[in-house]
């Protein structure tokens, strides 16, 4: 009876809890808690990520965030040995470096700091040189500009398509370009500022010259009235016109069709197939070929059916790629 009741009460006693095991979590740096400042020579960026690369994008944002930029970068390091108890053995820093940044271009940082604090955590701070960050956007602005007056110099002397592709290509970098001399003269307040200022003004201008100067005539045959339809609205989305006088365009499209006409089931079903041709000058500047199919229960139905199926392809495509221009 006294053995039974000592193994009762045995049983009766709550269970010890199972002891958790201590989460450690690894010490933030100090560079990191309290980074340097920066001074008239340096700027820093202090960045954290998933992995090294993403930390070292969120540094350069926040460097440039000082230049009143924000920064996607591709980074290429030229690497040292580098490692410690909280970092992967790592190949990186000093430097030399290229990264292309979200409306700006940063060609020189240096990785100051790694760390590893644990799975998918990364710290990083980087810094650049301020003359040295000054003097690589300047040549970006000069390189630029020169790339543009040598492509510039090989233009035709007739107006057209060709103009126009060329100053549209050039416009879509001019928001770069005006970051980067922002950035410039944030860094430097005494630069000359006039011959990019006149590059970005000379580009816009030819740019809205080019778009007046480029007009389109669209031969065809009367059959084919739904296929140019949806080719001239598809220049007017790119603020081209047409002209019904072929003596005032700069650019023919030939349009030609092929179309066969089947029926089942009750429904009508028609298969063409489109071929258009440019020339500027008279001379061949692209081509394409369409296969298009429409159906219905009445012949309209399936005509209808046609030109949608023309007009979803174009929308589906740039105006070059519809065209079958080259876009170099």
């Amino acid at each position: 009876m006294v053995l039974y009741t000592a193994l009762l009460m045995t049983g009766c006693q709550p269970a010890k809890p199972v002891s958790q095991p201590t989460k450690v979590t690894p010490p933030w740096p100090a560079w990191f808690i309290s980074p340097p400042k920066d001074n008239k020579n340096t700027l820093f960026g202090l960045g954290e990520g998933k992995t090294k690369d993403d930390a070292i994008e969120s540094a350069l944002s926040n460097l440039a965030g000082k230049l009143g930029t924000e920064i996607q970068a591709n980074e290429k390091l030229t690497k040292t040995q580098y490692s410690s108890a909280y970092r992967f053995n790592e190949e990186i820093n000093q430097h030399i470096i290229e990264s292309t940044i979200k409306k700006i271009t940063l060609n020189q940082y240096q990785v100051v700091e790694l760390k590893q604090l644990g799975y998918q955590q990364f710290l990083v701070l980087v810094s650049s040189n301020k003359l040295l960050l000054s003097q690589s956007l300047q040549q970006t602005l000069d390189q630029q500009i020169a790339r543009y007056e040598t492509a510039k110099s090989t233009l035709s002397s007739t107006p057209g398509f060709s103009h126009f592709q060329f100053f549209s290509k050039q416009k879509q970098t001019l928001a770069e370009f005006n970051n980067n001399l922002s950035a410039l003269l944030t860094l430097k307040k005494s630069s000359n500022s006039q011959r990019y200022q006149n590059y970005l003004n000379e580009v816009q201008a030819n740019f809205i010259k080019s778009q007046q100067q480029t007009v389109f005539y669209i031969h065809h045959q009367p059959m084919a009235q739904p296929i140019a339809k949806a080719i001239s609205d598809k220049l007017l989305q790119a603020g081209l016109t047409t002209t019904q006088n072929v003596s005032e365009a700069s650019n023919v499209i030939e349009i030609t069709t092929s179309l066969k006409q089947t029926k089942a089931y009750e429904f009508f079903i028609l298969r063409e197939s489109v071929d258009l041709k440019t020339t500027e000058a008279n001379q061949p500047m692209g081509g394409n070929q369409f296969t298009l199919k429409g159906q219905g229960l009445n012949l309209q139905q399936a005509q209808q059916q046609l030109a949608t199926n023309f007009k979803n392809q174009l929308q589906q495509n740039s105006l070059e790629t519809a065209l079958g221009i080259n876009q170099e």
